[in-house]
């Protein structure tokens, strides 16, 4: 016992000094890492310093220059990689292109950005710098105009940090601008060329939904919103929405929660990157079950979708938990389960919703007449039956005593004996199993039929 003690509290010192070590390892690493990065970007700042003005911007962006969008460099034995960002600042001082009168040459300077990343670093964090940097002279009254973007979420609530690609394959040379928004969920382009239709728009965060602008085709004649136009001396203002992404994951069951496979699933959601005809921004065919009787999970940005069975010709939905169509919330795991049954002739699926908050009400009943015929049925519940257990080919049960006549169709009586059938000894008739696939059924009612047998007859019912 002294033994083990011993070794256990060598052990846990061991591990504690062990851990120890290597917390201080990474912490100095990382700090090494830091200086390292702070260190080059101060010098790729100082060399943009001494650029010409004219060439202070991004290859192939706007404004333009001779900058790289991303500069790969081995700095004392370390791979980074700085993304660069140049952006015309508009300063109030002499008014902006918001103000009246408007500023007629709103690109008063220009920030720079350096950002510096390390994929190899341990627990490294992306360094950033800034820098101003202005014209010697005065600057001239321009033609071009600007873009004001801006990216809110679900509840109108900015998105900052948010990446923004503007790409204008009209103008000449091509626009190819890769930047983000500030805390602000703003991004404003400063002084770019005009083009009618010509700067698409896409917006995106990792795990979040994208958003963006769309060109015209054949399929989307007017899309909804089109590609941004600058007019000259005049600002564009367009806004986005994005928000985080949530997970559906759908199963399709029977009414026993057994899983059924190879469903196949429409999945349509509401909103629209087209007008007349509409467009929808998410519409997906033919999704299957897989054995276990799901699809596969669902990353699906905040809309209402409907599903649609398309294996119409063999099965009915015979409902779903929550109810179809999906009113999908941002940032959610959805349990999306559909129920079905064999495809039956006529078949009818009716939901019942609370008026004022449009929640499914599970304890209503619904009655369906025609021709003096009227079927009255609880909504949110499953009925197994069992409507004739005679003449079956085997018979429609399990077992029986042997003295049990099921020859008639819709008819079981007691075999005569030669004296008059049975009339105190106990026959006994066993039925099907049903299986309802889990242990925490509900049963709401058990009903037998008819309600009347003959007279001096009496029919027992054990459950088991």
């Amino acid at each position: 016992m002294e033994v083990l003690i011993a070794a256990t509290i060598f052990t846990i010192l061991t591990l504690s000094i062990f851990f120890t070590y290597r917390n201080i390892l990474e912490i100095v690493g990382r700090s090494e890492h830091t200086t390292l990065a702070t260190t080059l970007l101060n010098r790729e700042i100082e060399l943009i310093r001494n650029l010409n003005f004219d060439d202070v911007g991004i290859e192939g962006g706007y404004p333009p220059g001779v900058i790289p969008q991303v500069i790969t460099r081995n700095f004392q034995g370390v791979d980074f990689q700085i993304h660069a960002f140049v952006r015309n600042i508009d300063h109030h001082f002499d008014g902006t292109v918001t103000t009246t009168p408007k500023d007629t040459a709103p690109a008063d300077y220009r920030l720079v950005e350096l950002r510096a990343e390390c994929d190899d670093c341990v627990n490294y964090k992306p360094i950033s710098v800034t820098t101003l940097v202005a014209a010697a002279a005065l600057e001239a009254a321009s033609s071009n105009g600007s873009i004001f973007i801006d990216v809110f979420d679900a509840n109108g609530q900015p998105v900052s940090f948010a990446d923004v690609t503007v790409i204008n394959t009209i103008a000449s040379p091509t626009i190819n601008i890769v930047d983000t928004t500030d805390v602000s969920g703003s991004l404003q382009l400063v002084d770019v060329p005009t083009s009618t239709e010509g700067y698409e728009i896409l917006v995106s965060k990792s795990g979040y939904s994208t958003s963006g602008t769309y060109s015209s085709s054949t399929e989307n004649p007017n899309p909804s919103p089109p590609h941004a136009t600058v007019a000259s001396q005049e600002l564009t203002s367009i806004s986005f929405a994005i928000d985080v992404l949530s997970r559906v994951q759908t199963r399709a069951l029977d009414p026993f929660c057994s899983p059924v496979e190879n469903i196949h699933f429409n999945i349509d959601g509401s909103k629209i990157i087209g007008t007349d005809p509409n467009v929808l921004k998410f519409s997906t065919t033919s999704l299957s079950t897989d054995s276990n009787g799901a699809l596969d999970d669902l990353l699906l940005e905040w809309d209402t979708y409907t599903f649609t069975n398309a294996s119409s010709t063999n099965y009915d939905i015979l409902g779903s938990t929550p109810i179809n169509p999906l009113i999908l919330n941002p940032d959610l795991i959805v349990n999306f389960d559909f129920v079905f049954v064999p495809a039956s002739t006529r078949s009818l699926l009716v939901t019942v919703l609370d008026a004022a908050s449009s929640t499914p009400i599970t304890d209503a009943t619904v009655s369906v007449g025609q021709s003096g015929t009227t079927t009255t049925k609880p909504v949110g519940y499953w009925q197994a039956e069992n409507t004739d257990w005679s003449a079956g080919s085997p018979a429609d049960y399990s077992s029986q005593s042997g003295s049990i006549e099921d020859s008639t169709a819709g008819e079981l009586t007691l075999v005569d004996q030669g004296g008059g059938t049975y009339t105190t000894t106990t026959q006994t008739l066993t039925s099907n199993s049903f299986d309802l696939g889990t242990s925490t059924t509900e049963f709401r009612e058990l009903s037998i039929l008819p309600g009347s047998l003959p007279p001096n007859t009496d029919v027992n019912l054990q459950i088991e």
